[in-house]
């Protein structure tokens, strides 16, 4: 796959991907202080190998589906290296 074409991806849907190891906690803090002030869900804080984690399990869009993609996530990076997660949900 084009090497230009990753890194545009990246940009858009995680661009901290390189640097967490699953969850990317700011991203969350952020979303979490975002919901509460609006009183409902308007912000994602899902990191790719969480959108993995979704694609492949299958959970809720909601705060307990992302507690269960988040830990999925921790799993697979765990497992896989951050190619084969690219790999994975691309």
């Amino acid at each position: 796959m084009d090497p230009d074409l990753i890194t545009a991806f990246l940009a858009v849907e995680d661009r901290r991907f390189f640097e967490h190891h699953g969850v990317d906690w700011r991203a969350v803090a952020r979303a979490l202080r975002d919901d509460i002030a609006a009183r409902r869900v308007v912000s994602g804080a899902s990191t790719l190998s969480m959108q993995t984690a979704r694609l492949l399990v299958g959970t809720d869009r909601d705060w307990f589906g992302k507690l269960s993609q988040a830990l999925w996530a921790l799993r697979l990076e765990r497992h896989l290296s951050k190619q084969q997660i690219l790999e994975q949900y691309l």
